[in-house]
């Protein structure tokens, strides 16, 4: 029974049954841009490894606008699609600090339990 499975999956995959789907042909930035709906937050990575966030405006064939903040000022920027390297749509421009705010978290509790330790070494052995 084993051999007739091991058999049966050789020859299913063998015959390309089970190759998935054909590869998506990667769409350039461009179109990636003009398919993203005005005034939705993205995050952009320019070709000079620096990064945006804010959110997207008009789109042209060679360019577009991303108003972002710079020092708590709205700043619209126009940018060239051909210095851009990724462009990914986000939640929110401003980033989350969830893993900050948990560390920040645990690092109180411990020092709360090691002062509660501490002080109930300090205080010597219970008699009753």
């Amino acid at each position: 029974m084993m051999r007739t499975v091991a058999v049966l999956l050789s020859v299913t995959l063998a015959a390309g049954v089970c190759s998935g789907q054909p590869p998506v042909p990667a769409r350039s930035i461009g179109e990636r841009l003009r398919a993203i709906a005005p005034d939705t937050p993205v995050e952009v990575r320019l070709l000079d490894h620096s990064q945006l966030r804010g959110w997207i405006g008009d789109v042209s064939d060679s360019d577009f606008v991303l108003s972002h903040e710079v020092k708590r000022q709205l700043q619209r920027s126009r940018i060239r699609i051909d210095q851009v390297r990724e462009v990914k749509v986000v939640k929110n421009v401003k980033p989350s600090h969830t893993t900050r705010n948990i560390l920040i978290g645990v690092g109180i509790a411990v020092a709360v339990i090691g002062g509660l330790l501490a002080a109930a070494a300090a205080s010597g052995p219970v008699v009753y």
